[in-house]
């Protein structure tokens, strides 16, 4: 369980926070069932437990597991493991300012838009399009949309074929899916979010790289908006 296999020749280890979540989901545990102890994490995953205190920080941003003082670490939310999470991630700090984030998404996000609509491919396309149906036929389910928001744009950053970035989509990911669960639970209109996103695609879908980046500029604007009309959204734990 500690690595896996891109070619005969070379093994890449997976990072702790990725052995972590496998094994919880190999080991199939459930809503509210209690971890086994640091140790024997290490144990299993065959890594040290600074690394396994750190995969379970990320998790517990990400709301997968919580860690109770004097009791242990329990599964807080086994649905969230079913987000489609780079292999990549990382862990990162579990505090964080969702301005801060937002403006590193805008110094990101327009110009993987614009990549994205010249390099992207008819499967990719599809991928995008297939979570622009999911947002418009469910804009009252908000963990859904929560999902689908980071999917989507998660498919425009890879579909921008720039490894570096990927690398860069992998650290930031569980601060990416955070953002998208304190919004989406927030948010006056979703179906906003569905519109702005049907614009970025089709501009996408028309190898229009200048209107892709505009309308990923515009839709990162109006997410701002929103979190400054709730400054309690802005910082996260």
């Amino acid at each position: 369980m500690t690595a896996v296999k891109d070619n005969p020749n070379k093994t890449i280890p997976l990072p702790p926070v990725e052995l972590l979540r496998k094994l919880i989901e190999h080991d199939g545990y459930k809503t509210g069932d209690q971890l086994p102890p640091e140790r024997e994490l290490a144990l299993r995953l065959g890594i040290g437990r600074p690394a396994i205190r750190e995969a379970i920080k990320a998790l517990s941003i990400l709301e997968v597991i919580e860690s109770k003082p004097g009791a242990g670490t329990f599964i807080k939310s086994s649905s969230n493991m079913a987000l489609n999470w780079p292999e990549t991630m990382r862990t990162v700090k579990p505090k964080f300012d969702m301005l801060q984030l937002l403006e590193v998404r805008k110094m990101i996000e327009p110009q993987a838009a614009f990549l994205c609509a010249t390099r992207a491919t008819f499967v990719q396309l599809g991928e995008l399009e297939q979570q622009i149906i999911t947002q418009e036929r469910n804009p009252n389910n908000r963990e859904l949309m929560a999902k689908s928001d980071f999917l989507f744009h998660d498919v425009i950053t890879r579909s921008a074929g720039n490894s570096i970035l990927d690398d860069v989509a992998g650290f930031l990911s569980p601060l990416l899916v955070r953002s998208r669960q304190i919004t989406a639970s927030s948010a006056p209109e979703l179906t906003r979010m569905a519109r702005e996103h049907r614009a970025i695609f089709e501009a996408i879908r028309r190898s229009q790289p200048d209107l892709a980046a505009r309308a990923m500029t515009e839709h990162l604007q109006s997410v701002g908006l929103d979190l400054l009309s709730a400054p309690e959204k802005i910082s996260s734990h």
